[in-house]
């Protein structure tokens, strides 16, 4: 792994979280930093990316950042196939397929996690806030 703080090439913008992501966002970081950094990512020219991120490429979030951020440059296995940061694992020619994140697995998983946050922070309305996604940038 090359990741190392600083680095925000994988750092796109994420439209919206879980609830169950936002109240440990909240509960962790007050108040939620946001800036105009004025970086540019090498794998996404052109592309916004994260209101997060400080000038120096840090995360300013980093502790309680969502699911998606804590996966980036990992190895990721979905249904297009293997996938990671094009700096991580450069001389990768093989892998056992126990060793990436399938992110089918990790998706449902958070997904659970969510309602079982909902069901407990809200007992009586939990099955209309399941939907619920909460803007993030």
């Amino acid at each position: 792994m090359v990741c190392r703080k600083g680095c925000h090439h994988c750092c796109r913008r994420i439209p919206t979280v879980l609830p169950v992501e936002f109240a440990f966002l909240v509960r962790e970081t007050d108040p939620i930093p946001t800036s105009n950094s004025g970086l540019e990512s090498l794998l996404h020219p052109g592309e916004l990316l994260c209101d997060r991120l400080a000038a120096d490429g840090s995360c300013q979030i980093y502790p309680s950042r969502p699911l998606i951020c804590r996966t980036h440059g990992f190895l990721h296995l979905s249904e297009d196939g293997l996938d990671h940061c094009p700096w991580n694992f450069q001389e990768l020619e093989e892998v056992d397929e126990d060793l990436p994140f399938r992110l089918e697995s990790l998706h449902e998983t958070l997904l659970r996690v969510n309602l079982a946050f909902l069901r407990k922070s809200y007992p009586t309305r939990w099955k209309d806030l399941a939907e619920v996604r909460i803007r993030f940038q």
